[in-house]
This record gives structure tokens, C-alpha cells and sequence, in this order.
């Protein structure tokens, strides 16, 4: 097995196969920053329906804005 690995690769460069062809590259792909996670205190989860509503409507907010969120319990 040890001696498969070393053929592999010479770890300075991947092997051709796992290289996308130039032509299927993503362009210039330009990522933007974000200096503030959407947070949501699940601490009110179990509480009345107006406190669920709220959660709720924050994490469909989040999901649509961002993609994604931070969850925390602080009790």
C-alpha cells in the first residue's frame, strides 16, 4: 500500500484526472464578503406561537439572504 501512495502523487501536484479542462473552468468568480452571520437564539423555540413565528420567519430570512446562519442557545 505505502509503495501505491508514493507513485500516486509527488504531493507538490494533483494528478490529471482530478484537473477541470480550461474550457470547463468556472470564470473569474467573485465572492463577496460578509462582515455579519445572520445569528438566531433558538432559545425561544418551545415558547408561544408569536416567539416560533419569529424564529421561523428569521431562519427563512437567513436561508434566502445568505444560504446559511449560526444557531445558539443561550439560556
Amino acid at each position: 500500500m505505502e509503495k501505491l501512495v508514493c507513485n500516486w502523487s509527488d504531493g507538490r501536484t494533483l494528478p490529471e484526472e482530478y484537473v477541470f479542462p480550461q474550457d470547463k473552468r468556472p470564470g473569474n468568480v467573485v465572492i463577496p464578503s460578509c462582515d455579519n452571520i445572520p445569528v438566531i437564539d433558538f432559545k425561544n423555540a418551545q415558547g408561544g406561537n408569536q416567539e416560533r413565528a419569529h424564529i421561523i420567519k428569521q431562519i427563512l430570512e437567513a436561508s434566502q439572504d445568505y444560504g446559511f446562519f449560526q444557531v445558539l442557545y443561550i439560556y
